[in-house]
This record gives structure tokens, C-alpha cells and sequence, in this order.
């Protein structure tokens, strides 16, 4: 699977610093242009396949962690999860309508489970607001594994930030199906724009379980930080989220 992220045209109107309350600027480069963000292990659908019976290894620990959710029934829930989603990431990623065909004990469970997620992940963002982000930061790393990690489609993310790199606010700005995801250079920058943003770390999952840039990856990633430069914005990094490990395509020297 692959990002597929539309050029902004040929212009694109900002606010240059310093000026933007009172005077209307272009901006004009030959690095605004379409680029493609791809999975250099792709495998069987984009995903970490599992062999048969594998997943069923798993079973007594996701049991274990549903019980405080269902109590004595948890190996029972455990099986039927497994059973129709493949997994707890799967199933913790399932649509409403996915959702709503589960036994009304699964569904209840399930819910549960994706706000017990959504308050980690709200605890790990007050943390970061407490001093500048590093991409290299070990908490940054595990939030950005919470919310990226198991996910079996791929998401690009992207944390604003200040000019001394404190943080701003942090987006999911692109996802993706299975097939394809497209996000906007001008809906990126623009965000950027209005959030105030001067600086900006972004980060993608491969769902292969892979964290090595492909040659797509560099190519975009070169791109856009030139494209950030001429808008004043800095590319601190950009991240890519495997399984177990997360690659700095600045340390890869790609920046």
C-alpha cells in the first residue's frame, strides 16, 4: 500500500512572517508536486500475516487483559474477537457496522476497550505538552507506538510545533483503506498555517511491520521539507512506525 499525496498547484497564497495580519503573499516552487509514501515491505495486502493457529498463541494474555472488562466470561470474549477479527488491533480498528454485528456482551466489551485506548492515548499527549517534543524522545515514541503501531492500514501523523519545538497540536492527517491514502500538501500547510506552526515532526506506520524507508519515502520526504522550507516551516523529522522499532529518516541521514 501507498501514500499518494497531491501537489498544492501552482501557487499557493500565506501570510509571510511578520506580514501575515496585513499583506497577502504567493508562494510559487518547483517542489510542490504529487509524492508517493510506500511500504518497503509490503508483503500479502500491506499486512503482517500470521501462521495458522498463530494468533491463538495469544489467547491466555488477551484473555487475561479483557478480564476486568468481562470479568469470568474474558477467554470466551477473547475466542470470539480472535475469532472474527484476527486479532485485538483488528478488532480495536473494526467500523461501526463491523461493530454492530457483534453479540451485544462483544460490542459492550469492544467499546469499552476503545475508550480505555483513546484516555491512554489522552494521558501520553498531556505529557507532551510539557516541555519540546523530540522525535528521538522515548515518550514521544511510545505515543506515537500506541497510536500507530498495530494498525494494519497505514496513517500519516504529524505534530505542530512552536519554534522552540513545544508542542502545538498533534493529527492523524491521512489514512488509508488498504488500497490507498491521500492527503493534501495546501490542507497540510494550511493547518499548519493556522495552528501558528514553525516547526513539524511527521510519522507514518508500515503495516508489513518494517520501519526501513523505502526510496519512495526519501524522495517524498526530500520534497516536502523543501516545499516546508520556502513557507519558513522546519521538517524535523519524519518518522517511520514498524513493529518494535521506529526509524528517524534524519538519523538515516534523509533530512
Amino acid at each position: 500500500m501507498a501514500f499518494r499525496i497531491p501537489g498544492i498547484g501552482d501557487h499557493l497564497p500565506f501570510y509571510p512572517r511578520g506580514e501575515r495580519k496585513n499583506k497577502r503573499s504567493r508562494v510559487c516552487t518547483a517542489d510542490v508536486r504529487s509524492f508517493h509514501l510506500a511500504d518497503s515491505h509490503p508483503g500479502d495486502g500491506h499486512r503482517v500475516t500470521c501462521a495458522p493457529g498463530e494468533s491463538l498463541r495469544y489467547l491466555p494474555l488477551l484473555a487475561e487483559l479483557l478480564e476486568p472488562f468481562a470479568g469470568a466470561r474474558s477467554t470466551a470474549v477473547a475466542t470470539r474477537l480472535i475469532d472474527r477479527f484476527g486479532s485485538l488491533a483488528r478488532a480495536l480498528e473494526a467500523s461501526d457496522r463491523q461493530q454492530n454485528t457483534l453479540e451485544h456482551e462483544d460490542a459492550n466489551i469492544l467499546r469499552k476497550l476503545r475508550a480505555a485506548r483513546e484516555l491512554t492515548s489522552i494521558a501520553m499527549r498531556e505529557q507532551l505538552v510539557r516541555g519540546p517534543v523530540s522525535p528521538t524522545g522515548e515518550h514521544y515514541h511510545v505515543y506515537l507506538r500506541n497510536l500507530l503501531g498495530t494498525l494494519s492500514v497505514e496513517k500519516i501523523h504529524a505534530t505542530f510545533l512552536d519554534r522552540k519545538h513545544g508542542y502545538i497540536a498533534d493529527e492523524i492527517v491521512g489514512a488509508g483503506s488498504g488500497a490507498s491514502t491521500e492527503i493534501r500538501n495546501r490542507a497540510l500547510v494550511r493547518r499548519a498555517l493556522d495552528l501558528g506552526a514553525r516547526a513539524l515532526i511527521l510519522a507514518h506506520n508500515h503495516p508489513s511491520g518494517s520501519s526501513e524507508p523505502s526510496k519512495a519515502d526519501v524522495r517524498a520526504t526530500s520534497s516536502l521539507r523543501r516545499l516546508l522550507r520556502a513557507i519558513e516551516i522546519e521538517l524535523v523529522d519524519h518518522l517511520v512506525i514498524g513493529r518494535g522499532a521506529i526509524t528517524s529518516m534524519r538519523e538515516q541521514g534523509c533530512l
